[in-house]
């Protein structure tokens, strides 16, 4: 127990020094994403909004790109990259949803967050420090 007690504190510890180690940069100009600007388009496949199974969210330090304005109702796979120098994580909010993905995301990670959306708003943020007020938001919209 005191061994587990111990490990707790040390990767909690090193989670917050390496948050608070990692500055801010500037956001890179080029192809218009949803909620913000990015350098260049994920790579790998493109998401299948119409069948509604993947869209891709691109993390970056001070912003987060979706590529769609609007989605279908239904089940959906949130991929998130982490394109940034920072730990991000990425916790959705809307009509009867509220998740984060299961784990942070190292830069140059991938990870996954599933959920099913009626129609309606979403918020999608970085709940880590003050990510979400230095830009770390978007809103996606669900519609038919």
């Amino acid at each position: 127990m005191k061994n587990r007690s111990l490990l707790f504190v040390l990767v909690l510890i090193s989670a917050v020094l390496l948050v608070v180690s990692c500055g801010g940069r500037e956001k890179p100009e080029g192809e218009t994403w949803l909620g913000q600007s990015t350098e260049t388009a994920p790579t790998g496949t493109q998401p299948d909004v119409a069948a509604g199974t993947t869209i891709i969210v691109m993390l970056q330090d001070g912003a987060i790109a979706v590529r769609e304005e609007a989605v279908p109702p239904g089940p959906i796979v949130f991929t998130i990259e982490n394109r940034g120098t920072e730990v991000h994580n990425i916790f959705l909010e809307g009509p009867g949803v509220q998740r984060a993905a299961d784990r942070s995301v190292a830069p140059n990670e991938t990870t996954s967050l599933d959920a099913t959306l009626a129609e309606g708003s979403y918020v999608m943020y970085c709940p880590m420090l003050d990510h979400r007020e230095k830009g770390e938001e978007v809103t996606i919209n669900v519609a038919r």
